[in-house]
């Protein structure tokens, strides 16, 4: 199931973990909604993308794979939504 988040031309798809809410990949950047906030990584392969959809534990995923390795940004979207 996908939903489109409130963040504009973000298509996000929840996932079961204990942290990770949603991911979602636009252009070559991968977002991460977590219960503290959405982060975007920089230059994530589609590959990568699609392996962590199928990862047992997200989390481990982000950990190992992704956050170790790709340039992030916090993205505050509420202001972004405050201003429209």
């Amino acid at each position: 199931m996908k939903i489109i988040s409130e963040i504009p031309g973000i298509e996000l798809t929840p996932v079961d973990s204990s942290n990770v809410v949603a991911v979602g990949k636009k252009d070559n950047n991968l977002y991460v909604l977590y219960k503290n906030g959405l982060y975007q990584y920089e230059d994530v392969p589609q590959q990568l993308y699609e392996s962590l959809l199928k990862s047992e534990s997200k989390g481990r995923f982000m950990r190992s794979e992704i956050i170790p390795k790709f340039r992030c940004n916090k993205i505050n979207y509420l202001n972004e939504l405050e201003t429209k």
